[in-house]
């Protein structure tokens, strides 16, 4: 099982998109979406865009996430 948090698009290039995910931005591999487009909020595995959330999707994981955070602590 992946896990991973939403990133935002940044940018795309050819078939690369600059995803920004909790402050770092790194080159991620989008052949497999190459209709996304800055502003849009995806999933990135091992360098490799896998999944692209509707902005409500993007805002249930982060809550998620966030939920596992404090009862952790």
């Amino acid at each position: 099982m992946c896990v991973s948090l939403p990133g935002r698009v940044l940018s795309v290039h050819d078939h690369m998109a600059l995803v920004e995910t909790a402050g770092i931005q790194r080159w991620s591999n989008a052949l497999m979406y190459p209709e996304i487009e800055p502003g849009d909020s995806v999933l990135v595995h091992a360098g490799l865009v896998v999944s692209v959330l509707t902005l409500d999707e993007a805002r249930d994981v982060e809550a998620a996430f966030a939920e596992l955070v404090s009862l952790r602590n």
